[in-house]
């Protein structure tokens, strides 16, 4: 039976979001190639109409890779200690099946490969994708070799540039009109980007030691809590923002049934590209969707119930998005003069990654020691 050049597996959206223009280009290039999806990656790659498989129930690593032959199996990470693509990296060196991984951002570094164990690198694959030189210099201080990792942009990034650029062509009024049902100006429109918060990540997005950010004690839910802080302050500003409440693709509506009666509008599923457009500021935590803000040219905040988690979002740490982590800090730059766009993009930044990517997975199939389909 005949295998397929590439097996891409993903769990995690933000693994999801790197790949899903890399398929056709990987098939235009001549390479073929199958996406394997479990848990959330599966609806948010059904939003965006990628062709994926899922596996069977009772499917272990041998079955799969049985089912696939796969030259190169490319793995998304995520921080779930029990991540079925950890066992299919571990099958597919058994095997001597080549291995990669991409990385969607630095945080969380040390949990990427870790399972349930104290080494960062325990089921590291043989090479790394990843997109900037922040990710790559986390993974070479945590000691992986410097000479296999590759930085080759975020293809999001590609992504929202584009689709700025295409809708800088209309009419902003226009737009809100379709989008949100009305033009809300001149109230300013703040889109909020809620954060998931149960699983494997239970504890970290709780009520923690240090925290200067308590919200209403209402709950203690990490993105509750800085949620509560961002609608008082819209509370007491005339004209009052007009609040877009954006859920993360693991997030439900019953979990914010609480604040329904205090936000204007909310979205959930589908991609958030327009609405980050047509916002005047993107407030979030530590979401993604800060950073690809960012390269829309819009303006963005990170609330964070303490200083540590500053770090946990790429576009803070790059120096791209203001961060605040206490009530009056929160206050005056909300209320301030206005926050501006105006931080830019990194210089270094890869453009056309999904070309860089396909070139980079295409050089993998090149070095790989053994270039038929392995025996079983």
């Amino acid at each position: 039976m005949a295998g397929v050049d590439i097996l891409i597996v993903v769990e995690d959206p933000g693994a999801a979001n790197f790949i899903v223009e890399l398929p056709v280009a990987l098939e235009r290039a001549g390479i073929s190639c199958r996406v394997l999806a479990y848990g959330h990656a599966r609806k948010f790659l059904r939003d965006r109409e990628v062709v994926f498989s899922e596996p069977s129930k009772g499917d272990g690593p041998g079955k799969i890779i049985d089912s696939f032959l796969p030259r190169l199996l490319l793995v998304g990470t995520s921080q779930n200690s029990d991540s079925p693509a950890l066992m299919l990296g571990e099958e597919a060196r058994r095997r001597g099946i080549s291995t990669a991984g991409f990385v969607d951002m630095a945080v969380d570094a040390s949990l990427r490969f870790r399972g349930r164990t104290g080494n960062p690198l325990k089921y590291a694959p043989e090479h790394l994708i990843v997109p900037d030189k922040v990710t790559q210099e986390v993974f070479q201080n945590l000691g992986f070799p410097a000479e296999r990792i590759v930085v080759c942009g975020h293809p999001a990034y590609d992504r929202v540039r584009k689709r700025a650029r295409e809708l800088a062509k209309q009419d902003i009024a226009a737009l809100r009109s379709r989008l949100l049902g009305l033009n809300p100006a001149p109230r300013p429109v703040w889109l909020f980007a809620a954060e998931h918060m149960d699983g494997c990540e239970y504890r970290r997005m709780h009520r923690g030691p240090g925290y200067t950010l308590n919200g209403r004690g209402s709950s203690d839910r990490r993105t509750d809590i800085v949620l509560e802080e961002v609608l008082d302050v819209a509370a007491f500003m005339s004209p009052r923002p007009f609040v877009i409440l954006r859920l993360h693709p693991k997030n439900t509506r019953e979990e914010f049934s609480a604040y329904l009666s205090e936000v204007d509008f909310l979205s959930i599923g589908g991609d958030p590209m327009d609405l980050v457009w047509v916002s005047d500021l993107v407030i979030g935590l530590s979401s993604m969707l800060l950073m690809e803000a960012v390269h829309m040219g819009r303006p963005t905040l990170s609330v964070v119930p303490r200083e540590e988690e500053r770090f946990w979002a790429p576009s803070v740490v790059q120096g791209l998005t203001p961060c605040v982590s206490t009530r009056a800090a929160l206050r005056e730059i909300i209320t301030g003069p206005g926050l501006s766009a105006d931080y830019g993009i990194p210089g270094d930044t890869v453009m056309d990654a999904v070309q860089s990517l396909s070139e980079a997975i295409a050089a993998l199939l090149l070095c790989l020691r053994v270039s038929s389909v392995p025996s079983i």
